[in-house]
Order: structure tokens, then sequence, then C-alpha cells
């Protein structure tokens, strides 16, 4: 994977490089792969050995990880799920890392059981958005982009469940 891989310890951060494509210094081991599926939140996921002088400054759930196209372009943003430390057969000692997309910040809040009425999509999914807002930090608060979904009243019946993640 020849992509830049940075890393930093909270959203305000500078960002710290784990893996260049012009760096032998730099590198994370195994084959480091992006995960873009439809269905699914984004996900990267890599190995590294203590070596790497970010080794030890891999923290679940506060380190966030980018991961750049070799043109600039970000092709993935996301926080740190869970660190694994392992040591193979032969005694070679390494950290295998599952990197979660920011999207992941929904779990992060709940969700009541609700019925609404009278709405339409785009109101519906803001109601969404406004409650997640209000119980998370700035950095994890979400925008609601374009919503093209319509329907031909407004008057569906919606519902939602009570919501959360097992932490």
């Amino acid at each position: 994977m020849g992509y830049k891989v940075t890393i930093r310890d909270s959203w305000n951060d500078k960002e710290r490089l784990l893996q260049t494509a012009n760096s032998d210094v730099l590198r994370l081991s195994g084959d480091p792969a992006v995960s873009l599926d439809v269905e699914s939140i984004p996900s990267f996921d890599f190995a590294i050995t203590p070596g790497h002088k970010e080794y030890s400054n891999i923290a679940a759930l506060t380190s966030l990880v980018k991961v750049y196209k070799p043109n600039g372009a970000i092709l993935f943003e996301g926080r740190v799920l869970k660190p694994e430390e392992s040591m193979s057969s032969s005694g070679e000692v390494g950290k295998s890392v599952t990197c979660e997309g920011l999207l992941a910040f929904l779990h992060d809040s709940y969700q009541n059981w609700g019925e609404y009425h009278d709405m339409s999509p785009k109101d519906f999914l803001q109601k969404l958005i406004d409650v997640h807002n209000g119980q998370v930090d700035d950095y994890k608060k979400m925008t609601l982009g374009t919503v093209d979904v319509t329907n031909s009243t407004d008057n569906v019946y919606r519902y939602k469940r009570y919501l959360r993640r097992n932490q």
C-alpha cells in the first residue's frame, strides 16, 4: 500500500506519519487494507511492529487515522476501534489495528423510541441527526447533506426503535 497514513491523538491534534510511500522507516507491516463497502461503515485494518515510533501511541476510540491517496485525496478517515497485541509462534511481537470510519460516531448516541407523522424524509432524517448531535462532543456532530428522497405525501408514519451499541 503506497498510501500516506497519519495518526493523531485527538480531533485537534497535529497529524503524525504512520506510513509514507517513500520511506522504509515509516511503514506499516502486513497488508494494510481499506474497506469501503456501500452497505457498512468504512474500515481500515493494519499491522504495526514495536520498532515503529508510533507503536505505543495507538489507543482505542481516541486515536484518529487518515489514509491519503497518492494524489492527496482522503481515502479513509476514522478512529481506532481496537488494537490487539499478539506474538507469533516464532516470537515476533506486533499489533493488529482495526479502525472504523467517522460514520461510526452515530454509535456514540442513542435514539429513543418515537413515532412521527406528517414529516418529509428530509425532516425525519434531520430529527435523527439533531438527537445524535445533542448527545455527542462537537467533533462527532453530523450535518445532513442533500436529501433527494421524496414521497407523494408527508403523512407517512415513521417509527424509530431504541438502539444503542453494546460496548
